[in-house]
């Protein structure tokens, strides 16, 4: 029989399994999260509360080590799992609505988009530093990174896909046109 696995007394507002397929983790309504572990569903999740409120978005790293967050408040954090007691890297914040969030295979980026337009990268060995790509005004609905971490990919509304080499990060990006809508979803 597959066990239940328990998240305490708040609702649970998305789940998504850790890319390698070896981690569940959960975001719940009152701010708090949990990752248990796929190879051992009898043991406790690692739970981590946030300081403000809901999360908008999150994401992991493929080896489930690092899980990067977005809050209401656009606060952008980056969460080391494996050290349940460490406090969050804060990164930055938004200056308007955070609509996608990526984190790089490595942790070494995170790449966060604004509805107004500007995809910023953030490297979390340098809080506070942040590099905006060149883009124009149409906002990213979607962000992913390749398995190196050497390219994001950025998902238009007007079905365009727009690709970063992060080599050279001031370099205008390639643009792909193709989907009929928005693209909501990105994977390499």
């Amino acid at each position: 029989a597959t066990p239940l696995l328990r998240r305490g007394p708040s609702a649970v507002i998305g789940v998504g399994f850790g890319a390698e397929g070896r981690s569940l983790g959960s975001s719940n309504a009152d701010g708090s999260g949990a990752a248990w572990s796929l190879d051992d569903l009898a043991a406790p999740p690692a739970a981590r509360h946030p300081p403000l409120g809901e999360l908008r978005e999150l994401a992991a790293t493929p080896d489930g080590r690092l899980l990067a967050t977005v809050d209401f408040e656009d606060v952008i954090r980056l969460w080391d799992l494996g050290r349940p007691d460490a406090q969050p890297v804060e990164l930055g914040r938004g200056t308007v609505r955070v609509l996608s969030l990526a984190i790089s295979p490595a942790g070494d980026r995170v790449a966060v988009a604004e509805e107004d337009g500007p995809i910023t990268l953030y490297e979390p060995a340098r809080p506070g530093a942040a590099l905006a790509l060149p883009a124009d005004d149409m906002p990213a609905t979607a962000l992913a990174f390749d398995p190196a971490g050497r390219r994001l990919a950025a998902g238009r509304p007007d079905g365009s896909v727009q690709l970063w080499d992060l080599a050279r990060p001031d370099a205008a990006p390639e643009s792909q046109i193709g989907h009929a809508s928005t693209v909501t979803e990105l994977v390499f």
